[in-house]
């Protein structure tokens, strides 16, 4: 699921499994592959050595990428006081 602007410079890639099975939730991306549909489970987010990687499944659809990318990394307008995002900041 990493963006060409990540993987092409590095020697990891971002993974998040896919699941036939399992409830949807806003953080699970439905998705279609192979016939079959899914969810892309982003609460199980990995970051692997390319080495590791055996072969090549297949791919999921642009706008589908697109759609985990911003569930991913984009968050809703919120008050600039607000720190709940849990991101750490100086």
């Amino acid at each position: 699921m990493s963006p060409p602007e990540i993987h092409d410079h590095l020697r990891t890639v971002i993974v998040s499994p896919m699941t036939s099975n399992g409830k949807p939730t806003p953080f699970r991306i439905p998705v279609t592959f192979r016939q079959k549909d899914g969810l892309i489970l982003l609460d199980q987010i990995r970051t692997v050595d390319k080495v590791r990687l055996v072969r090549k499944e297949g791919a999921v659809a642009e706008e589908t990428l697109r759609d985990t990318l911003q569930e991913c990394f984009l968050t809703e307008d919120k008050n600039p006081d607000d720190r709940s995002s849990g991101f750490l900041t100086s």
